[in-house]
């Protein structure tokens, strides 16, 4: 997962102003480009200069990019039983559960999941996101069983299962949050680079 190109337009007075009035958080700010927070849209970016068709106005790498021919054993039985929920949605989850910070999982093996650096997990979580269903809900089914995987892979090596218990649901909770955002912003692609080319989320 990661950010795609915008279209931006050139800052007005008035887009000057209302940034003032919007701005909580600067998020990134370029030569081209500045992000500001708008609480009623979430981040906006806002252009500083004009841009011709064609131009590149941002280029990043993915956070995220998975293969589903080259799944590991533990992930390709995760997107199994995912796919069984929701062949549409299973994707989102399996990269959610690769957009995670360290203090979010459990004890992992290395060939598990990378958690992310502080860094990425800030693009990550300013994304915008699906607004949550209500207050009082708990994780989805989807997220639950993402959750179920991870903790299973974290007690082979050997930590202790009441603990685990109690990390669960936090992690499924995490999951939908990060799977959300998947949802708004991430891509199902062709890597043309690879040979032959790849399916790839």
């Amino acid at each position: 997962m990661g950010a795609g190109c915008c279209t931006a337009r050139e800052m007005t007075l008035d887009d000057q102003a209302q940034s003032k009035l919007w701005l909580k958080k600067t998020s990134r700010e370029t030569a081209e480009l500045r992000a500001v927070f708008c609480s009623a849209r979430g981040f906006v970016t806002i252009a500083k200069r004009t841009f011709l068709p064609g131009d590149i106005i941002i280029h990043e790498l993915p956070i995220a990019l998975l293969y589903p021919a080259s799944d590991s054993f533990w992930l390709a039985g995760l997107r199994q039983e995912l796919e069984q929920q929701s062949p549409q949605r299973a994707w989102q989850f399996c990269v959610a559960a690769h957009c995670l910070a360290e203090a979010d999982l459990p004890m992992l093996p290395p060939s598990v999941l990378r958690p992310l650096d502080a860094d990425e997990v800030d693009k990550v979580m300013e994304l915008s996101a699906v607004a949550p269903g209500g207050e009082n809900e708990g994780p989805s089914a989807m997220a639950a069983i993402t959750a179920r995987h991870i903790m299973a892979a974290a007690h082979k090596l050997g930590e202790d299962v009441e603990e685990l218990a109690d990390q669960e649901e936090c992690l499924a909770l995490r999951l939908d949050a990060v799977a959300s955002r998947v949802a708004r912003h991430a891509y199902r692609v062709k890597d043309k680079t690879t040979k032959p080319p790849a399916d790839a989320d």
